[in-house]
């Protein structure tokens, strides 16, 4: 028989009470042939410097048990009637970081020892494991004046459950969301613009660990606001900006966007670019080439009397810009193409580039040629030879001027961006070369996308109330005459 000596801190941590008891090791162990009851099965849970165990006991005969760990003669007991449906539930705190060994040996009333102990390995996870922890990181910052604010996550790191953000609302109270590790963004709703956001990610070593662990804390400091996302992806990935002068944007469609940025390169030339972003997903909106008078004449007429004549007779445009090389004739240097009608078949230049809508609606860009089938295109106007944006990667140029420049692109979930930048006036906009051309194109998220005529020939014109207005400075003495233009127009 095992005399144990009594002072027992009893506690099946289920009931939040601790146990502790050393046996007296000079004294053997008689086991007692009657009492053949054991433990069934030990099961440990990992936690943070500390290990959660399930002892299952099943047999009446068993009046308690004890448990030992690494091989120690000092016990916690657990008692009968701290023993719940043959399941005993105990933390044991304050381990070292590393694999503990428990064993568990079941008692009778006599205090004879089952003939066989269950042994399991448990691990406790401390300061040198929360040392490797890091935040996920921020993939980006979406801020957009009139907009609830949006910040999207890089991909959750090993073993994270979820990050926990905190900011201040518009009423100045404390908000937290919680961001699951497979989500990658998250909506800050009632965020207080000009305030500081915090973060930190939350883990689990292993899926059944007791205790959350958490990285270091984040810090945001306050974002920046942008007019629009065309504005913001410029702003931060053109790699041209060094200080934002002015910035706007409104929705003259729902399914399209102009914004206007004027900025300072960091040689402190100043630049101005107009943007017009159409996305033709809906299927509300479309582009179409525009010729003078609404026609198939070839000769010359400004941007915005062209927009007038096809808005008159069809009451669809929204917005439009110049487009094709020309000659002085009025002929344009590529093919034409409007609501399936073929005007020009021909390219004056071979190399030269196009734009085109197909009859499924989807934009299109390429190199014309006599191959090419026309009966695939609704729309198609002529560009130049420069490729700007080819599969997601910027066309290579170099030894240009920097001009008024006029360009299209679209973006693989068919959206169309429709740009101009001003250019001849020192004070103003310089213009620029097709290579930061290419940057702005690409900064935009444009797949595909080409130069179209530029210079004094630049022009963007937008319909608003009163009519068409020129909202871009033309380089001329006044606006030019031109080819034909490209306009976006509601279906």
């Amino acid at each position: 028989m095992i005399d144990l000596k009594t002072t027992f801190l009893l506690v099946g941590l289920v009931l939040g009470i601790s146990i502790s008891c050393s046996s007296d090791s000079s004294e053997s162990l008689e086991i007692s042939s009657a009492f053949q009851a054991q433990v069934k099965s030990l099961v440990a849970y990992p936690g943070h410097n500390r290990v959660k165990l399930h002892i299952f006991l099943e047999d009446e005969k068993v009046d308690y048990c004890a448990l030992f760990r690494n091989g120690s003669n000092d016990s916690i007991v657990i008692r009968k009637d701290e023993i719940k449906d043959g399941i005993a539930e105990l933390i044991v705190e304050g381990l070292e970081e590393g694999s503990h060994t428990f064993e568990a040996r079941a008692y009778d009333q006599q205090h004879n020892p089952s003939a066989i102990s269950v042994v399991t390995q448990g691990k406790a996870y401390g300061d040198k494991y929360i040392s490797t922890l890091s935040a996920r990181a921020v993939k980006d910052k979406i801020f957009i004046t009139g907009k609830n604010p949006v910040l999207e996550w890089s991909d959750a790191r090993d073993n994270e459950v979820a990050l926990r953000l905190f900011y201040t609302d518009k009423e100045g109270k404390d908000r937290r969301l919680d961001v699951k590790s497979g989500q990658q963004s998250v909506t800050m709703g009632g965020y207080q613009e000009n305030s500081d956001i915090d973060y930190y990610s939350m883990f689990l070593p292993e899926p059944a660990c007791i205790d959350t662990f958490y990285s270091g804390r984040i810090t945001i400091p306050a974002p920046t606001y942008y007019s629009s996302i065309s504005i913001k992806n410029v702003v931060e990935k053109s790699g041209l900006v060094n200080e934002v002068s002015s910035q706007s944007a409104s929705y003259i469609h729902e399914d399209v966007e102009y914004s206007s940025l004027q900025f300072k390169k960091a040689n402190n030339e100043p630049l101005s670019i107009f943007v017009l972003e159409a996305n033709l997903a809906g299927g509300r909106v479309t582009l179409s080439p525009l010729m003078p008078d609404n026609g198939t004449e070839f000769k010359l007429q400004t941007v915005k009397a062209m927009a007038e004549h096809r808005d008159n007779a069809t009451g669809k445009v929204l917005a439009a810009a110049n487009a094709d090389f020309f000659e002085y004739t009025g002929l344009p240097l590529g093919p034409v193409v409007i609501n399936g009608t073929v005007i020009k078949d021909y390219l004056k230049n071979e190399g030269n580039t196009y734009f085109g809508i197909t009859t499924e609606g989807a934009p299109i860009i390429g190199y014309f040629s006599s191959s090419i089938n026309l009966t695939r295109f609704k729309e198609m106007v002529g560009g130049g030879s420069h490729w700007l944006v080819v599969n997601g990667n910027n066309g290579a140029w170099s030894g240009d001027t920097k001009e008024p420049r006029t360009a299209v692109g679209y973006s693989r979930n068919n959206t169309v961006y429709l740009v101009v930048v001003d250019g001849r006036n020192s004070t103003y906009s310089v213009g620029v070369e097709l290579t930061d051309l290419a940057l702005i194109m690409k900064s935009l998220g444009t797949y595909q996308a080409i130069n179209l005529d530029g210079g004094g020939s630049s022009t963007m014109v937008i319909k608003e109330n009163n009519g068409f207005q020129i909202i871009n400075r033309y380089s001329d003495a006044s606006p030019r005459t031109v080819a034909n233009g490209l306009a976006i127009l509601t279906k």
